[in-house]
């Protein structure tokens, strides 16, 4: 899914006896954005479900958000 052009990307991990989930967001320029930056609301996704369109959503937002602060406040 894609929201204010960022993506979410699902990195599947299988083994024999499970199947987990890693929830990763790459920004416009298709970097992976790094798991400090992302909100914990986003770490706490169960790793047995995908993420919903509202949780990337969330996630996406607070991402722009804490990169302005950075940016404009050096």
């Amino acid at each position: 899914m894609e929201y204010r052009g960022y993506t979410y990307e699902q990195d599947i991990q299988e083994e024999e006896d499970n199947r987990k989930i890693f929830h990763e967001i790459r920004d416009p320029d298709w970097q992976l954005v790094p798991w400090g930056q992302t909100p914990s609301t986003w770490h706490r996704i169960s790793p047995y479900r995908g993420a919903t369109l509202d949780e990337f959503k969330s996630a996406v937002d607070e991402v722009v958000f804490y990169r302005f602060c950075v940016e404009n406040n050096g």
